[in-house]
């Protein structure tokens, strides 16, 4: 999952731990492997996800003390040595539009994480493997990969060298910041009902009705795929309901596997892909609904003293400058083409005296 993550030498002892122990078993869960992470214990139903359970457990903690970066959940890719941050949901495209771009000739940064630097204002390289799904790779045309990669939640874990189609960026200046998202979203901004999916290692009866009594809630689905319990909700104020309902799946010591938040608007592929200019202000915004790092980031508490004002203050400042737009999505072929239409603009002069 993150071969490219290199260890060096360090110069001193980081301050910054995140405590992990894993038993093989544990009398008090039946048996069960349970992690312990920074003193909370989880016990994983299914001995097949543990390894992947444990890097994503780790990792997130982790990311949870990163303060010299923001970081966002968003694909990247660079051209004439500048960033195109592509900010999306879940099922709207983000893997699918940056593997068609690197093969039209973008380099490559991520597929998940967008790491703003807030000391140089470059956007840094996330070299984690992606995770694509079959579907995927047959529509950018590499149907063949499907045979080589592992698998992780339904997806292929796939390390960008293998792929064969481009390079990985140095980190380069920020130079847009496109959110994708459906077609409805792009006409009408607001959206007042959100879906949040959880993949479960088990579900109750008990922790159906308690979350059924939760206010706030707006329906639910509870289904089993591939052998795991999905739980679906649907909400008013997604923020606010997501802590209330990790809290409760906490307390009915269910492990959560995933966690999808995205607008209860459906993307459709076959309409006509629609690009507009958006403000800074409005695209720090969608920065931060994809904030990682959550309730819990040292760098919300310890560098700006746990002021979501501030951080969006911060981020805003960050992108000055930058060409923002919203881009509905659409077929593959024209939403690439908006993005290439934008990096044209941008001299390769431009880019050799960046780096």
């Amino acid at each position: 999952m993150y071969r490219r993550f290199a260890v060096g030498t360090c110069t001193a002892a980081s301050s910054r731990q995140v405590d992990l122990k894993l038993y093989s078993a544990d009398a008090t869960q039946g048996g069960k492997p349970v992690m312990v992470l920074d003193g909370t214990a989880y016990s994983i139903e299914d001995r097949r996800l543990l390894e992947g359970y444990v890097y994503e457990s780790f990792l997130r903690a982790v990311l949870a003390q990163v303060r010299s970066h923001y970081l966002f959940h968003a694909g990247v890719v660079a051209r004439n040595g500048r960033a195109v941050v592509l900010a999306a949901d879940s099922a709207h495209g983000k893997t699918t539009l940056v593997l068609d771009l690197v093969r039209r000739g973008f380099a490559f940064l991520s597929d998940d994480v967008a790491a703003l630097s807030r000391a140089d204002g470059r956007v840094y390289p996330f070299p984690r493997s992606l995770r694509v799904r079959k579907a995927t790779l047959a529509l950018v045309g590499m149907p063949e990969l499907a045979r080589v990669g592992r698998v992780w939640l339904d997806k292929l874990l796939l390390d960008f060298d293998a792929l064969g189609i481009g390079q990985v960026s140095a980190p380069v200046p920020l130079g847009a910041i496109i959110v994708v998202e459906a077609r409805q979203r792009l006409v009408r901004p607001t959206c007042d009902r959100w879906e949040i999916c959880f993949v479960l290692d088990r579900a109750s009866a008990a922790l159906i009705a308690d979350v059924e009594r939760l206010e706030g809630m707006h329906g639910l689905n509870l289904a089993v795929h591939e052998g795991r319990p999905v739980l679906r909700v649907w909400v008013r104020q997604s923020g606010q309901m997501l802590e209330a309902l990790e809290g409760l799946l906490a307390r009915h010591q269910v492990t959560v596997l995933d966690t999808i938040k995205r607008p209860y608007v459906e993307p459709r592929f076959d309409q006509p892909a629609l690009l507009r200019p958006i403000s800074q202000s409005e695209a720090a915004r969608e920065l931060l609904r994809r904030f990682l790092g959550g309730q819990h980031s040292a760098l919300l508490h310890e560098e700006l003293a746990g002021s979501a004002s501030r951080m969006l203050l911060d981020v805003a400042a960050a992108i000055a400058g930058v060409a923002c737009y919203r881009l509905s999505v659409g077929p593959l072929d024209e939403m690439a083409a908006h993005v290439c239409s934008i990096a044209e603009t941008w001299s390769p002069e431009v880019a050799d005296a960046a780096a």
